[in-house]
């Protein structure tokens, strides 16, 4: 009989410690549609470090992203989707190879936008690759780009383009404008570009490569 309360306050500890350390779900709901943006792990309830598993939505409830985060930080395999339910991107922030990557189509838009010729990356097998697509792109500049009181004041709108290089380990260097817009947009511009995330570096000959890159920043009035 002893020997089986004693098993049985083994188990009883054992649960007890899983329960504890269980993550908690934490839940984001849109404030107008009632719609769920996002999902998250957190430590417990009290914290705000992300550990575990991740989804982000589109509003019609559509998977936008999944991944995992350790500490705060991206881990294991990404993926990311269109609005369509396509994936367009996996990849392995754990070991940094990306294990689904379709031929992009942002570096060649950016290049129309830019007024390149669109055969500047002839040469290689691949330009260097935003990492996670359309998707991250679209939520790094939404949550990083801000229109300059003195521009929205004075009503300007429009284009600004700049130029850096993307290295051998994808990350920025020597960022440059060549179509400004005036009134603190090129500085603006330059304040997002240097806080861009690692990229996928460009590929020739079946090795990473140093690469020119180019991207356009839109500032409209949102009415």
């Amino acid at each position: 009989m002893r020997r089986f309360v004693f098993i049985a306050g083994i188990l009883f500890i054992s649960f007890q410690s899983i329960a504890q350390t269980a993550p908690y779900r934490k839940k984001v709901i849109h404030k107008v549609t009632n719609a769920l943006v996002e999902e998250y792990d957190l430590v417990d309830s009290a914290s705000t470090v992300k550990n575990g598993y991740y989804a982000r939505y589109y509003t019609d409830g559509k998977v936008r992203k999944t991944g995992s985060f350790a500490n705060n930080l991206r881990s294991g395999v990404w993926s990311f989707y269109d609005d369509n339910d396509k994936l367009i991107q996996r990849y392995n922030y754990t070991t940094g190879m990306g294990l689904f990557v379709p031929s992009d189509t942002i570096a060649t838009y950016y290049l129309r936008m830019a007024g390149v010729d669109t055969n500047f990356y002839s040469t290689l097998q691949s330009p260097p690759l935003f990492i996670g697509g359309i998707v991250e792109l679209r939520d790094f500049i939404g949550q990083n780009l801000r229109y300059p009181t003195i521009a929205k004041q004075n009503g300007i709108t429009g284009n600004v383009v700049v130029t850096f290089f993307v290295n051998s380990n994808g990350y920025i260097e020597t960022p440059k404008i060549v179509k400004p817009l005036g009134y603190g947009c090129e500085d603006e511009v330059l304040r997002v570009v240097n806080l861009l995330p690692r990229f996928i570096p460009a590929r020739r000959q079946g090795s990473d490569t140093r690469q020119q890159y180019y991207m356009v920043f839109t500032f409209e009035s949102k009415k």
